[in-house]
């Protein structure tokens, strides 16, 4: 019987891709700082073209953040976002 390591190797890699090895927690309780309240809402520059959104998340003193950014020209052809 012939073994085919090519094979063995296409079998096998998607289970090592799993396996990837994480430092957790990446910070450490006494390097986290807390978060000011009054950070917490939406929040829109002058020109609108940014914005976040801060809000309390389930789990107790942790916070999500989303951010969005409208560019004033499309990178690729240089027109304005309503292109």
């Amino acid at each position: 019987m012939r073994s085919h390591p090519l094979g063995a190797v296409l079998l096998l890699a998607p289970l090592l891709a799993g396996c990837v090895r994480t430092i957790q927690p990446v910070l450490k309780d006494e390097q986290v700082a807390p978060i000011d309240t009054a950070l917490l809402g939406k929040w829109e520059s002058a020109e609108g073209t940014e914005s976040a959104d801060v809000q309390p998340t389930d789990k107790d003193g942790t916070y999500s953040a989303r951010l969005r950014a409208t560019p004033d020209r499309c990178p690729e052809c240089g027109a304005t976002p309503a292109h």
